[in-house]
């Protein structure tokens, strides 16, 4: 898909749980190089027919890095690679089978409504451009 970054974090728009998490890696990331986009946004439709997934997963997390789609615990580890010590630490349960993280990870899914209450994050005024529609 053309004009699209090289790194964008797909999340649930409406879930409050994931609102957090995007606020999460805006506070601790070390660079500003992600971009952000709902699940439900026009650019994420794009991404997904341009891939041709029909219709991505709202209980799933995705990273869309340099032309691959990670998704779940493999999503999470990659984006943990651009943020500050100690939360890059994330990355070292890629040694972990992925069946067994992404298990948890759709424990933690499932329930991902009762963590987190609906919630939606408002950019701050130099963050906006990072949010794609």
């Amino acid at each position: 898909m053309e004009n699209l970054p090289s790194h964008l974090v797909l999340y649930d728009g409406s879930c409050g749980f994931c609102n957090r998490s995007v606020q999460f890696i805006l506070k601790n990331e070390e660079v500003n190089t992600l971009y952000f986009a709902s699940l439900q946004s026009e650019t994420a439709t794009k991404l997904f027919d341009s891939l041709s997934i029909s219709e991505p997963d709202l209980n799933t997390f995705y990273f869309y890095s340099n032309g691959i789609l990670h998704e779940r615990s493999s999503a999470a580890i990659h984006v943990s690679k651009f943020l500050k010590k100690p939360y890059r630490f994330i990355g070292f349960f890629s040694w972990v089978p992925t069946f067994l993280r992404d298990g948890i990870y759709r424990i933690i899914a499932k329930n991902r409504h009762r963590l987190a209450k609906e919630y939606c994050y408002i950019p701050q005024k130099e963050q906006k451009d990072r949010f794609l529609v």
